[in-house]
């Protein structure tokens, strides 16, 4: 068992995708809200029973020798030691604190350790994939819910508008909700799903970008996904055949006709003269952020300041920051480097183009039933790589659990790849995927 992993699983287990999509709605604090409890409460106390849960797991993982067989799967602990050795340098060197006051700031980033939990359970990359497309559409349902009056304990999500000050918008499980936003759009392009479920996603993926235009109002999502549209298409082998390719190109045209006039409001954002300036569009403000957190990176010399006390009371860069008006995560994958140095930054990098590439490949690569969710995570992290303030799923307190999924199914990915690599010519064309034994390939993981 040590030089082999089993693959037995081809369908989607319902009990795994609702698993997932239950640990992702604990993330984002929905079922603290919707409880009525103490948030930060919920939060600790179910991260304490996950974190045994994925501690009993990894230890399991070893034990049949998939970790050794498949290094990739050390690469959440890796983080979360990176994390921990950065902090305490940064505030024993830099920022001279008390331990007290900093290494139970670190709970934060124990999501990432539930890769291991559900390998265990043997979820695939379709179990995940499934799991948020399901978080997202639960999203836009409370979105719905939220701006339908139904549901006035998600006040706590509302954000301000960049339209004015009188009107509100909603932001609930941001990536999530992008993430499904695309995943539908390549499901109504896949040739694996009768005519009544393509309609039925087309339906959804309708009320999902109008609520992308109307209440989520992201300026950096809606490139995203218009990119990640693009990409899905060109990964899609059918796109290149004749009637696809004239059908699409008429949708296209549509598109082009019909999305000036959705997009009015943001297109006339940009004849304003004073875009780049205006801290009410965010825009002015993300430079800032930028140069406020740039000299303390420098004053570490590249090694980052790391995580500080939770409670924001004490020693804490961020949230003294925050104080100012100067929103951490709008650094993006800068955040990544400045909070965590040369080696969270290069980590966070590294993981990201491994969602690319793997994306592509098995876009190219996998069966019909697999390809589809590969070409959803290429087009994603490309979109998001081609914003002005880059995605960064891996080092951010509020989106390392989605980051942590996003390993699991880099690693699942990886390892059907390497199968495909030792079992079929380069330029084979895919088979079936098969049942049974994927042999290990000394030193890859």
């Amino acid at each position: 068992m040590a030089q082999t992993m089993l693959f037995d699983r081809t369908g989607v287990s319902l009990w795994r995708v609702a698993l997932v999509t239950f640990l992702t709605l604990f993330h984002n604090e929905l079922l603290a809200v919707f409880l009525g409890m103490d948030e930060v409460m919920v939060r600790q106390g179910g991260l304490a029973v996950l974190t045994m849960l994925s501690l009993g797991a990894f230890a399991v993982l070893v034990w049949r020798g998939m970790v050794f067989a498949h290094p990739f799967l050390l690469w959440p602990l890796g983080l979360l030691v990176l994390f921990l050795v950065v902090s305490l340098f940064a505030n024993t060197v830099f920022f001279p604190k008390p331990l007290s006051h900093w290494l139970a700031a670190h709970y934060v980033y124990l999501p990432v350790l539930q890769v291991y939990l559900l390998v265990a359970l043997r979820c695939t990359a379709k179990d995940v994939v499934w799991g948020l497309i399901a978080a997202g559409v639960i999203a836009a349902a409370l979105m719905i819910g939220y701006e339908a009056g139904a549901l006035p304990m998600l006040r706590s999500f509302v954000r301000r508008s960049i339209f004015g000050q009188d009107v509100a918008r909603i932001v609930i499980m941001k990536y999530e909700f992008f993430f499904a936003s695309l995943a539908l759009f390549v499901l109504v392009l896949s040739s694996r799903m009768g005519p009544g479920w393509k309609a039925g996603a087309l339906a959804v993926l309708g009320v999902c970008l109008a609520l992308q235009v109307q209440l989520v109002q992201s300026r950096q999502g809606l490139i995203a996904m218009a990119v990640g549209v693009a990409v899905a298409l060109l990964l899609d082998r059918q796109t290149f055949q004749f009637r696809p390719f004239l059908v699409r190109a008429a949708m296209a045209l549509c598109a082009i006709v019909v999305l000036p006039v959705l997009l009015e409001p943001y297109i006339a954002l940009l004849a304003r003269d004073d875009l780049m300036e205006s801290r009410e569009l965010n825009v002015a403000i993300r430079f800032e952020t930028f140069f406020h957190y740039l000299p303390i990176f420098l004053d570490t010399g590249g090694v980052g300041f790391g995580m500080s006390a939770p409670s924001g009371r004490i020693n804490n860069i961020i949230a003294a920051s925050l104080a100012q008006h100067v929103n951490f995560t709008d650094l993006g994958l800068y955040g990544a480097l400045f909070q965590f140095g040369v080696l969270g930054g290069g980590a966070a990098v590294y993981l990201t183009f491994q969602a690319v590439k793997v994306g592509i490949g098995g876009a190219r690569r996998f069966d019909a039933d697999e390809r589809w969710c590969a070409a959803v995570m290429a087009g994603y992290f490309v979109g998001w790589l081609c914003v002005p303030v880059p995605i960064n799923a891996f080092t951010f307190t509020s989106s390392i659990h989605f980051g942590s999924l996003v390993i699991l199914v880099i690693w699942h990915m990886r390892a059907h790849l390497r199968f495909l690599a030792l079992t079929r010519p380069a330029a084979g064309e895919p088979a079936a995927h098969p049942n049974g034994v994927v042999p290990a390939a000394p030193g890859v993981g």
